[in-house]
């Protein structure tokens, strides 16, 4: 599975866990729970090659996005 791939399950997930009113009641569906696992593996994938985001008194800095 893609990043992008990922990145669509789990915003369809989570807006199906908040019941998201800006999307039309019969569009929110369930994701698949195996396709859900999936993407939060590679999600966490993604993640942990980057550094993590250090908070300095205003503003959050994050090295990969400078």
């Amino acid at each position: 599975m893609k990043q992008a791939e990922a990145l669509t399950i789990l915003k369809a997930y989570n807006a199906w866990r908040r019941q998201d009113n800006d999307i039309p009641e019969e569009r929110l569906t369930m994701p698949h729970p195996k396709e859900i696992g999936q993407a939060i593996d590679v999600a966490i994938r993604a993640l942990s090659k980057k550094q993590e985001p250090v908070f300095t008194g205003g503003e959050v800095y994050t090295p990969w996005t400078r």
